[in-house]
């Protein structure tokens, strides 16, 4: 409680702190020390065409599959032992499906609005979210809060959908390089990804916008396809997974898809600059000043606030100096 109460004071202070503006960060570039400014791992600037397989039948096959389980469920098998032998869903499978009680908000909302209209032991139709197709078994519900068991299965593509794909890829690298395309004409006419067709086919960090992607942004497929490029290099068609159901910290979520990146700009490993870095700058500048702000209103707080230290602390070291200098008197 004592720690939330610190972070929710923290977060008010800081949220009174101006916008930095470019101004702003020049004038930090111009009187730090520049041993303290950040290095900037490598980062890679990327293009891309992409190919789906056919979603629309691998969605009938697994829709058809769900709707038997659900029909042996109706007919008296159980449900957690279904979940455990078809759930995709390794977490909670093997548990029987089950989630634990947990606030609606935590699930997609097609999730969490299927869950809550039901009624204790009654089984959902099929339900569709970024991570699969459900069925859905509520055992308790309290306010905003559900309990709930699920299986969950995902599409499955074949490897004549892979060869396809990879077909169209292979014909389209060999196209470019031939110089009878550009990458990004070919990426407007041919890629399937709506948030790269329209720009030529580059990519941006979906978490940020940014158009340059450090290693750890990357999904590992696609690293591995463009790690050992030169600039202006096509990897091989290669499986991948698009954003959709991405979360911050997910960067392995999302659909089949199959693709070749074009390696445009690799920005070397480098100490920060107004140029090329200015959001991570901007944002070193802001907590600098959310900073100074909280350790002044922690300055201002000593002077009027009484404390008891235990005297088996009193050989501990201080973060603040105010707090040691004030127990020393």
């Amino acid at each position: 409680m004592d720690m939330s109460l610190t972070q929710q004071e923290q977060s008010q202070i800081a949220s009174n702190i101006d916008e930095v503006t470019p101004y702003d960060v020049r004038v930090y570039l111009d009187t730090v020390d520049k041993e303290r400014l950040p290095i900037v791992p490598i980062k890679y600037q990327l293009s891309q065409i992409a190919i789906y397989p056919d979603r629309e039948a691998a969605k009938s096959a697994v829709k058809e599959k769900l709707l038997d389980i659900r029909e042996r469920i109706i007919n008296g098998e159980r449900f957690s032992t279904l979940a455990r032998i078809y759930s995709e869903d390794p977490g909670s499978a093997r548990k029987g499906g089950e989630l634990g009680m947990a606030s609606k908000s935590i699930f997609w909302p097609a999730f969490s609005d299927a869950a809550m209209a039901l009624k204790p032991g009654i089984i959902s139709q099929i339900v569709e979210t970024p991570d699969g197709f459900h069925l859905i078994e509520v055992l308790e519900k309290k306010g905003d809060m559900f309990n709930a068991r699920h299986i969950l299965m995902k599409p499955q593509y074949t490897s004549e959908d892979m060869e396809k794909a990879f077909q169209t890829l292979d014909s389209l690298k060999t196209e470019i390089s031939n110089k009878a395309v550009t990458f990004q004409l070919a990426a407007n006419f041919y890629s399937q990804d709506p948030a790269t067709r329209t720009n030529g086919g580059q990519m941006s960090d979906p978490s940020t916008g940014s158009a340059y992607f450090e290693i750890d942004q990357l999904k590992p497929e696609d690293y591995n396809a463009i790690k050992d490029l030169a600039e202006g290099e096509i990897s091989e068609p290669f499986e991948s997974k698009d954003n959709e159901g991405r979360g911050e910290t997910d960067i392995n979520s999302g659909n089949t898809v199959y693709k070749i990146i074009k390696l445009d700009k690799i920005l070397p490993s480098h100490t920060a600059s107004f140029e090329s870095d200015f959001t991570q700058l901007q944002s070193e500048v802001q907590y600098q000043r959310q900073m100074d702000a909280i350790n002044k209103f922690i300055e201002e707080k000593i002077k009027s606030t009484y404390i008891v230290i235990d005297p088996m602390f009193s050989d501990c070291e201080f973060t603040n100096e105010g707090w040691a200098s004030k127990f020393r008197k």
